[in-house]
């Protein structure tokens, strides 16, 4: 591998994982299947409002609690999950809708302690999420 093999440092793991969390830490527990939830509310939504209903999110946690038994405990009901959802939850009790984008956007990962401002980096997510619909 030559001179330069024997110089290169391992890296810790740990400690790069660490500098990294969601947007909800809370929510840490469900990131394992955030796509099938995701999946899930989108295929609920069959009007293209990007919404579901509280029914639904409550059809959509039993769909998950009965098909990841070892999961269960996860989506024990919409109302937990919201809980988890933070201000996006808080927004859906009051309108009687949950939006995918919100719960999208609170699985975002980000890097703890960034310069990069917030804002910035919401804005490259949007921008990114923004291509993925226009395809």
């Amino acid at each position: 591998l030559g001179e330069g093999a024997a110089s290169v440092e391992l890296v810790d793991y740990c400690a790069f994982l660490g500098r990294f969390d969601l947007a909800q830490p809370q929510l840490e527990p469900y990131y394992q299947l955030r796509e099938y939830l995701l999946a899930l509310m989108f295929k609920a939504d069959t009007d293209g409002t990007g919404h579901v209903s509280l029914e639904e999110l409550a059809s959509i946690c039993l769909v998950l609690q009965r098909h990841f038994e070892s999961y269960a405990h996860f989506f024990p009901s919409a109302a937990a999950l919201l809980g988890g959802l933070g201000p996006a939850g808080e927004a859906a009790r009051a309108s009687g809708y949950l939006s995918i984008v919100q719960v999208s956007e609170q699985f975002r990962v980000r890097m703890v302690g960034s310069e990069v401002e917030d804002d910035l980096e919401e804005m490259l997510h949007r921008l990114e999420r923004h291509a993925v619909h226009e395809r």
